[in-house]
This record gives structure tokens, C-alpha cells and sequence, in this order.
């Protein structure tokens, strides 16, 4: 008989077993930064990733279109800061990874965030909520590497490559997300708006400063930034930092 009962035990068990937030697991969804170093805090406004177990469902469930839920596929996620709590925007959800919009009107500062997935709620995991916070998208998807960077205008999305390299005097987008707070409904999609006077956006190239022709969130999008600059003249090589 107890053999009988052990299998539907651990099921049992497993099935109401509540998710778990990584140890150091919040980080922002371009630069995978690790809290310690600089740039590390999630900004206002910007996407952010959780890793950990059990947070979602086995099988990644993205989002369906506008508006942005608070609650994706039983997963939700709530952020405390200085005693104020704002439910964050669901992107997508799965078992490791779940990815979410900060809202712009969360308070700056320490805090916790809480995810909950069909009803079991995590460990409050601790979060830095910052101003500005820029992560840069790369290629390898891992915050490390070549930039995602496009020419303007192309659709579908041209990246710049060691085949399809960017020229000096030419405007390119730069990806990413962090730049900072904005107003307005962030569940429907951004209408954009210029934010680099107001945050004194820069941008080297090569230790060249560009000239910033757009720095803000891209039309249609949410949390997604976009800066459009162009490249100083007299550069030239293979990996031109940026």
C-alpha cells in the first residue's frame, strides 16, 4: 500500500511546490547585468528578465498583443519599493525565465519582488530600482559582444555585421532598454517622444562622440528604446567599440 501511495505523493508535492527566484536573478533583459556592478539596477519603465524554477509553465507562453496583461499563462509578478507595491507588465512566462515591463511609476530604491504562478507565490527576491539604467541588446542575446544595431529604415531589420559594416557620417539605431521613465498608459504601445535633451543621451563611438538625432522608446513598442546617431567621421576596424 505505501509503495502504491508514493508515486501520487511526489507528484503531489512537486505539483504545489512554489517558484524560486535565482540568487541574483533579476537582471535587465539587454545588458543581463549582475547586480555589483555598474549600470546593474532595473530601471523605471525598462524590461527585465527573472530567472529561477517554477515560475511559469514548461512551455514559454509570449504575449498575445496589446494590451500588456499584469497576469501571463498564471504568472504575475509584484514589485515593493519604499512601501509603495506596482504590479509589473507580463512579456512572457516559462518554468526558468520570465521577462516583464517595470513600471514607470514605481519608486526609486531597494525593494522586493514577489512572483506568483497559479496561485504559489516566490521568495521576495531583492531589487535596486533606479532612474536610468541603459542595457544595450547584442547579438548573442546574452548582453555580451556585438550590439544590435540597424540601419534606418529597412524592413525587415538590417543589423550591422562584419559583412554589412556601418559608415562614418551615417545615421544607425542603437537597441535597448533602461533609458528611463515616461508617461502614459504602458500597457498600449508607446507613441515614442525624444528623451535625449532631457537625459543628456551620449554616445561614443571608437571614444568619438556621435550626434544623437533620437533617444527615447520606439513607436509601437513598450520598454523597448531605440537612439538614433550618427557615426563620427574618420573611423574604421572590425570591433569599434561603442
Amino acid at each position: 500500500m505505501i509503495r502504491r501511495c508514493l508515486p501520487f505523493l511526489l507528484f503531489a508535492s512537486f505539483a504545489i511546490a512554489n517558484p524560486v527566484i535565482g540568487t541574483d536573478g533579476i537582471v535587465n533583459v539587454a545588458s543581463y547585468q549582475p547586480s555589483g556592478f555598474p549600470n546593474s539596477g532595473i530601471a523605471q519603465g525598462s524590461l527585465f528578465v527573472v530567472f529561477g524554477s517554477g515560475l511559469g509553465p514548461s512551455t514559454l507562453a509570449g504575449l498575445g498583443g496589446f494590451p500588456i496583461p499584469t497576469e501571463l499563462a498564471g504568472t504575475s509578478i509584484r514589485v515593493t519599493v519604499n512601501g509603495v507595491t506596482k504590479d509589473a507588465l507580463m512579456i512572457y512566462t516559462s518554468a526558468g525565465q520570465v521577462a516583464a515591463l517595470l513600471p514607470s511609476s514605481t519608486p526609486t530604491g531597494d525593494g522586493t519582488l514577489t512572483l506568483t504562478y497559479n496561485g504559489s507565490a516566490s521568495n521576495p527576491a531583492p531589487i535596486h530600482v533606479v532612474a536610468n539604467s541603459f542595457g544595450i541588446f547584442t547579438v548573442n542575446q546574452g548582453g555580451t559582444g556585438p550590439s544590435v544595431t540597424t540601419f534606418p529604415n529597412t524592413n525587415p531589420a538590417r543589423a550591422v555585421s562584419l559583412l554589412d559594416s556601418a559608415q562614418p557620417g551615417q545615421i544607425y539605431t542603437l537597441w535597448g532598454t533602461g533609458l528611463g521613465a515616461v508617461s502614459g498608459d504602458e500597457s498600449q504601445p508607446s507613441a515614442g517622444g525624444d528623451l535625449k535633451s532631457k537625459l543628456g543621451v551620449k554616445i561614443y563611438v571608437g571614444n568619438q562622440p556621435a550626434v544623437i538625432e533620437y533617444a527615447g522608446r520606439s513607436p509601437g513598442s513598450t520598454g523597448l528604446d531605440q537612439i538614433n546617431f550618427t557615426v563620427p567621421a574618420n573611423l574604421s576596424g572590425c570591433f569599434v567599440p561603442i
